[in-house]
């Protein structure tokens, strides 16, 4: 009936495996996070919007806040009494209004300053003079005192600060600079 070599060839085509066309299962959708595509880049496109959205309204706040500041007069309200702080020291707040002083002090455009406060109304201020050098006033919680003469000369471009401290009943201050 069959011969040996029919039956090997039958065989090995038996040992093959075919595809199967009708699993039922079709190719899957792409999601995104649970979403269809489409929905997830309708959401994110409307996310990308309000973040634009929210940026823009925060810079013209800030816009307007500062044009109205600059139209501000110079004088600030004024709190003369001493306010506790965290450390169990008093902050005094300083205001600063528009005088007209016989002897204006020659200070230099956007200097930088440095100050050492010794109690809660005396004040060193240090600050650069128009000619380069750094210059002291003292401010005794009434009014300020003379210029000082020049304590140094820093280079054009550098900061200040300034720490004081008392040994006895001596002050200590020391300036810092580049």
């Amino acid at each position: 009936m069959f011969s040996q070599q029919s039956i090997a060839r039958s065989g090995q085509g038996d040992n093959q495996k075919q595809p199967d066309l009708g699993s039922g299962l079709g190719p899957s959708k792409r999601k995104i996070w649970g979403m269809k595509r489409k929905v997830f880049m309708i959401m994110l496109g409307i996310f990308i919007l309000l973040i634009i959205a929210v940026a823009a309204g925060v810079g013209v706040g800030v816009a307007v806040s500062k044009a109205k500041n600059n139209n501000k007069g110079l004088s600030t309200p004024t709190d003369s009494s001493p306010s506790p702080t965290s450390s169990g020291g008093y902050a005094t707040l300083v205001t600063v209004t528009p005088s007209s002083s016989p002897t204006p002090t020659p200070i230099l455009k956007n200097t930088p300053l440095a100050a050492v406060n010794w109690n809660t109304s005396n004040i060193q201020l240090f600050y650069k003079h128009k000619d380069g050098g750094i210059r002291l006033q003292e401010n005794n919680g009434s009014q300020w005192g003379e210029q000082s003469p020049q304590v140094t000369r820093p280079k054009d471009d550098s900061g200040l600060a300034a720490i004081g401290w008392s040994e006895g009943d001596v002050r200590q201050v020391r300036v810092y600079r580049e």
